[in-house]
């Protein structure tokens, strides 16, 4: 992308600007512009290559090498000579890292193995460490708003139920590029059968 020309504080030299753009989002940028919410201009010129990534959860596949590429990292960075040895990763350990469902996807994964690396005091991370690393950022055992409602008078299930559906449905439009994406991973018959559901249960307006 090149500018007709920009100019430098203080100088009067007018110099031409050859600049490349990298942009990420988790917005579906086609439906923003379509309602105006996004520049039509301004898409066109970011949208030459897209990528699209799913969330680390919709990777399984990726996590044994993503753990293995991360303790490799923490072994250059923290290990010195022979004075220092990395901590290996137990099974339990291990088994822990694999059923997380990772929303903050590998920033949080990456965070929670260096946490469990820098706590561990033995030669070998136990499930336990794993474990706290994890809690302290996804705030241990703190209750769920939704699922930990308590079963008082005037508890209904299907006001639950609800409750439920608006949770995840606001989780997979965050971290989805799109509705197609976020319906697809929900289970819904189609992006039109998700919107129908966000207007009945009154979360359409929220995107």
């Amino acid at each position: 992308m090149k500018s007709k020309g920009s100019r430098r504080s203080g100088s009067k030299e007018i110099r031409t600007v050859d600049i490349r753009v990298v942009a990420a989002t988790h917005r579906d940028l086609e439906k923003a512009v379509s309602e105006q919410r996004f520049r039509e201009d301004l898409y066109h010129r970011l949208a030459v290559g897209i990528l699209t990534l799913p969330p680390l959860r919709s990777r399984p596949g990726d996590l044994a090498l993503l753990i293995e590429f991360r303790m490799e990292q923490l072994k250059d960075s923290l290990v010195k000579g022979a004075v220092t040895e990395l901590p290996k990763l137990s099974a339990g350990a291990k088994t822990i890292l694999n059923q997380n469902a990772w929303t903050g996807n590998i920033r949080e994964l990456f965070n929670t193995i260096t946490r469990a690396v820098i706590w561990s005091e033995g030669k070998t991370i136990e499930k336990s460490e794993m474990e706290s690393a994890l809690s302290t950022f996804t705030g241990g055992s703190a209750k769920c708003p939704v699922l930990d409602r308590p079963m008082t008078e005037g508890f209904s299930i299907l006001d639950l139920l609800k409750d439920v559906e608006k949770h995840f449905i606001r989780r997979a439009m965050q971290e989805c590029p799109s509705r197609a994406a976020a319906s697809r991973l929900l289970g819904y018959e189609s992006p039109q059968a998700m919107r129908n559901r966000q207007t009945i249960l009154g979360i359409l307006d929220e995107e």
